[in-house]
């Protein structure tokens, strides 16, 4: 059984474990927009599985390559509803003014 959390100091439920999208088959392989069939399987299987064991929280990086393509042609095919689950994706930290 999945335990769920308040994530921050949002009003959003979140499952404890997360699915980090970082190690698609063939994830890292550019061009990044090439997206193998063997590839879009791994997603959705991995993606399906995640799911299905109560996972509401997908993490990804515009830097993981293909992991966000990937997510994009997969999450539509499968039969989760989109409200059922979040997208993470995050990005290198910035300098802020005066540092």
């Amino acid at each position: 059984m999945m335990d769920y959390r308040r994530f921050g100091k949002t009003d959003l439920t979140i499952s404890a474990f997360t699915l980090g999208t970082m190690r698609f088959l063939h994830g890292w392989d550019k061009p990044c927009e090439e997206l193998p069939d063997d590839s879009l399987e791994n997603c959705h299987d991995v993606v399906k599985t995640a799911l299905d064991a109560g996972i509401t929280l997908l993490e990804t990086a515009k830097g993981y390559c293909k992991s966000e393509y990937l997510l994009g042609r997969i999450l539509p095919t499968l039969d989760t509803p989109r409200d059922h689950y979040h997208i993470m994706t995050k990005s290198p930290p910035r300098e802020t003014a005066g540092e």
